[in-house]
């Protein structure tokens, strides 16, 4: 299943109707996140969300200041991050949903739990990149948590991840 809700901690698998029948481009096993020794032979366009994701995940909790997450959207050039409690995924908060606040006044004292997104669509690390820029279109999202098969975060995939893969050389 590469869909998931994940909802109060919970992982729920997660079919979209418009992908049903879709195969997505997984033509090619040995591309595929679980097998041991992955080898793409040549460019081709089977391509999966561990082959573009960003590894390197910042994380929060939802008791993290908005004040915090405003210097980290600034000193690092994200645009999401991933909100974690007790090593399990809880929400994710973006900077559109935090950009609108008068910092001055509330971002020192203010949490992200107020304003984190609580119901999450997250991929599994061997989705098709295909089926991602098809769920990122219809669901009109920007960023989206990739777990394993422990349901871990593991990486955070966006669309500028999606539009460099297309346009990669």
């Amino acid at each position: 299943m590469p869909f998931y809700l994940i909802m109060n901690s919970k992982v729920v698998a997660h079919d979209f109707d418009y992908l049903q029948g879709q195969p997505g481009r997984r033509l090619d096993e040995t591309l595929s996140p679980r097998n041991p020794n992955p080898v793409k032979a040549n460019k081709s366009v089977h391509t999966w969300a561990i082959e573009i994701m960003s590894k390197k995940v910042i994380t929060l909790t939802p008791d993290n200041t908005v004040t915090e997450a405003v210097e980290i959207f600034k000193e690092k050039g994200i645009h999401h991050i991933p909100l974690i409690k007790d090593h399990v995924l809880v929400g994710i908060v973006s900077d559109r949903d935090i950009m609108w606040l008068d910092l001055m006044e509330m971002g020192k004292y203010t949490t992200l739990d107020q304003f984190m997104h609580k119901i999450i669509v997250a991929c599994h690390e061997d989705t098709p990149i295909d089926h991602l820029a098809h769920v990122f279109y219809k669901e009109e999202i920007n960023g989206m948590p990739v777990i394993n098969d422990k349901n871990k975060l593991v990486g955070m995939i966006t669309h500028r991840d999606i539009l460099r893969w297309v346009y990669r050389d």
